[in-house]
């Protein structure tokens, strides 16, 4: 029989992936950075949702004891959605949008390095189900990644962009009178 594929695989897989769309973004002329952003984004997106719902807890249930790297794990994962926010927000035009995607793979980067060194350990030397957690994440990154196909065929209009004379237009504030008490 052979082998299955484990959970600790799957990420490593996930993380060499966007490690390459890193590599590419470098290289990339101005045309091409903001396809391999949105490629980026979206394959970082799945994969921390899927390790939060997945791998995180069963690692917690198992090794009490990496309770403070898990922390720190959800920490980094919520500074990534941060930079995420920002750049959907941002073209390749955009004075900082290099930085901020740099910003963005230099956090991530530091991420896989810390997690690959502990929580893949802690899970290859634990009492986890290594292949039945690797199926479990493949289904709910499936079930994330068509949630948000369902969520952008909902979207109405496209994000648009925050620049130009019509960012700076907004609705007046209307002044009303204080009452005062007789």
């Amino acid at each position: 029989a052979s082998e299955e594929i484990n959970i600790v695989e799957l990420l490593r897989k996930d993380h060499e992936k966007v490690k390459m769309l890193f590599r590419e973004f470098e290289g990339a002329e101005k045309a091409e950075k903001q396809h391999i952003v949105r490629q980026a984004i979206t394959e970082l997106e799945i994969h921390a949702l899927a390790e939060e719902k997945i791998f995180y807890p069963a690692i917690r249930k198992d090794s009490p004891d990496a309770a403070s790297h898990l922390d720190e794990s959800f920490e980094e994962h919520h500074v990534m959605k941060f930079l995420i926010s920002e750049l959907k927000d941002m073209l390749p035009d955009d004075r900082r949008f290099d930085a901020k995607f740099t910003v963005l793979a230099e956090n991530v980067k530091h991420h896989i390095k810390e997690e690959e060194a502990d929580l893949f350990a802690r899970a290859r030397t634990g009492h986890l189900d290594l292949a039945e957690l690797a199926k479990e994440l493949t289904a709910a990154k499936a079930s994330i990644q068509a949630n948000s196909k369902k969520k952008k065929t909902k979207a109405t209009p496209e994000r648009k962009h925050a620049k130009g004379p019509a960012a700076s237009k907004r609705q007046p504030v209307r002044k009303t009178k204080k009452r005062t008490a007789a």
